[in-house]
């Protein structure tokens, strides 16, 4: 098996500390992934993946890599002085990099040794309702996972709730915007965290403050949620005018040109239908006689309309 093999077998186990052991019994080869300097048969893990070594300006590196300058010193005084390490490591050009999981490359070849985290949860629930939770959580091959912490927080009124496990189920129990943080740990102590919103809606007689917080396009009234108009229902609802034969008191006569006879509502419940209202002759209206026109109007002799 050859030394990417041993790295791999390695991970299966899910002991990272037999990596230092494995690596300088076998040394691992360029380009192999690394955690540290010992693991590489070259002495030097750079970007996540064994290096050919140590190189100054455009020497010392083989073909295939190239030399790149070492990050600035952590030193305070190099920091002010501008000093730098003259001595940087061999890069892998994007040509030679493995057409494999985790590795990427935009000027040099890299390997990413976190773990790649993704929240699913839904985006609206509602208050007393056990809402899935899952983190999909790839690690990279061999690594364990070591902790998945869930934190939920209320951003209006600032609770927090934390939840250990990748897949969890939590209940709402009041009203509002939630923000989801999800931070998960591999064996190698590597971590990475998530971030999702859920909003939460309070169901018929719930509690709420505004509309907005009722669920299904209900409405907040008396500190209460209720239910959505239905139109149709023969039941006067908020936001409507009407609903079937129920007009809120209003009749034909109370619109102009318009006598007795059943006023019906409209198929939305937002306006009257007056088609099946008696018609007389408003104010203007031609006529011929007194009986064509509206109560208490007279058909004008001469001009021949309602007045």
């Amino acid at each position: 098996m050859g030394a990417r093999g041993s790295i791999t077998k390695f991970l299966v186990t899910g002991s990272l500390a037999l990596l230092a052991g494995l690596a300088c019994s076998f040394g691992l080869e360029a380009a192999a992934p690394c955690l540290h300097d010992d693991n590489c048969a070259s002495g030097s893990c750079q970007w996540g993946i064994c290096v050919t070594g140590t190189c100054v300006g455009t020497s010392g590196c083989k073909t295939g890599w190239t030399c790149v300058d070492p990050p600035p010193s952590d030193d305070i005084l190099d920091k002010l002085l501008g000093h730098r390490d003259p001595i940087g490591h061999c890069a892998l050009e994007c040509a030679g990099c493995p057409d494999e999981p985790r590795y990427s490359c935009t000027t040099i070849c890299s390997f990413d040794h976190d773990p790649h985290l993704e929240i699913v949860a839904p985006t609206t629930a509602e208050v007393g309702a056990a809402v899935p939770l899952t983190g999909i959580i790839d690690l990279v091959e061999g690594r364990a996972l070591a902790s998945a912490v869930w934190t939920v927080t209320d951003r209006s009124r600032g609770d927090t709730v934390d939840i250990d496990g990748p897949e969890v189920l939590h209940t709402f129990t009041e009203y509002g915007d939630y923000a989801l943080l999800l931070v998960v740990t591999d064996s190698g102590e590597r971590s990475a965290m998530a971030t999702a919103d859920i909003s939460v809606c309070a169901l018929a007689d719930g509690a709420c403050e505004y509309d907005a917080h009722c669920c299904d396009a209900g409405y907040c009234q008396d500190g209460a949620c209720h239910p959505a108009a239905v139109c149709g229902n023969g039941v006067l609802e908020r936001g409507e005018l009407c609903d079937g034969t129920i007009t809120d008191g209003a009749s034909c006569s109370d619109f102009e040109g318009h006598l007795g006879g059943p006023l019906q509502c409209r198929g939305d419940c937002l306006d009257y239908d007056l088609g099946s209202c008696d018609t007389c002759g408003p104010t203007f209206a031609d006529c011929t006689s007194d009986d064509q026109c509206c109560p208490g109007l007279t058909c004008s002799p001469g001009v021949q309309f309602c007045s």
